[in-house]
């Protein structure tokens, strides 16, 4: 199938609006874009290129097109467009001409990595790694509380709202109890102070189309309490949730990560994530 194609097919089977545009040449189709209305869940009243809703041949037809594509929908209420772009697409920086920023990372563990995990982890005298227990769930969900902390501080500015302890604390033992997952709690004098979680990348909606990489897993989440941070811990929980993917038959991982969480930005790339696709946004304002 081209993905031409696909594209037509998209627009008959999600809700919300769509406007396509494509290009054609003596030889056939050159180019085509794709945007889509989201109206689901949180990104509702969004409007999306996927990976595989465009094409083109250069930046000026990538520019040519999404400018049509997107003058409808702009008058119709749009104001935020989001885009898939593989990292070492040379029309990425197209996008960037036309104001489109990284807002998400989506990465692979490098092959080095994979075949041999060895991070450069500092020695933690005391440190223990052992797979989580129902009992951890409250420190578990403390712990996840960090993620959006960091997320809601600048320079990130999203607006992720927590879950309530309560809910927090039985998913964590619903997850601890389902042998899909894997979670690795490192303590310190029987101290939980970070954990590792890990699962098959089809539990993610984002790893999945053409950014899905068969038989992957996903490493979710590396957490670390802050007053224990800089020892090399989340390195020796990316290694140990890494490797007991490797045990379980995985034959990649993968994870995901938000551009401007400086933090985890520097933290996934030492663990040997190299990006394989970003997710761009541009959010029209009232001055352009």
């Amino acid at each position: 199938m081209y993905r031409a194609d696909l594209v037509n097919r998209l627009s008959s089977i999600q809700p919300g609006a769509a406007h396509s545009v494509t290009l054609s040449g003596s030889d056939g189709l050159d180019g085509y874009l794709h945007i889509q209305q989201e109206l689901r869940g949180p990104w509702s009243d969004t409007w999306w290129t996927h990976l595989h809703a465009w094409a083109a041949d250069s930046a000026q037809e990538l520019r040519q097109m999404w400018a049509e594509a997107a003058a409808p929908a702009f008058e119709a209420g749009a104001r935020e467009f989001y885009a898939m772009v593989a990292a070492r697409d040379p029309l990425l920086p197209a996008w960037h001409s036309l104001s489109f920023g990284i807002q998400h990372v989506v990465a692979t563990l490098a092959e080095e990595r994979w075949l041999t995990p060895v991070f450069s982890a500092l020695q933690v005298p005391g440190l223990e790694l052992t797979p989580a227990k129902e009992g951890d769930a409250p420190a578990l969900a403390t712990l996840e509380a960090l993620l959006p902390s960091a997320l809601n501080s600048s320079p990130v500015f999203s607006p992720v709202i927590p879950d309530p302890v309560e809910k927090a604390e039985q998913e964590w033992r619903e997850t601890v109890a389902d042998q899909s997952y894997i979670v690795v709690v490192a303590r310190l004098r029987d101290e939980p102070v970070g954990f590792a979680l890990a699962c098959s990348a089809q539990k993610s909606s984002l790893h999945s189309g053409l950014l899905e990489i068969p038989g992957s897993a996903t490493l979710a989440q590396v957490n670390v309490l802050p007053e224990y941070r800089g020892r090399g811990i989340g390195h020796c929980l990316a290694r140990e949730a890494v490797a007991t993917a490797r045990d379980r038959g995985f034959s990649q991982v993968v994870t995901d990560w938000r551009s401007t969480n400086l933090a985890a930005d520097a933290a996934w790339r030492s663990f040997g994530f190299q990006p394989t696709a970003y997710r761009l946004q541009r959010v029209i304002g009232p001055h352009g």
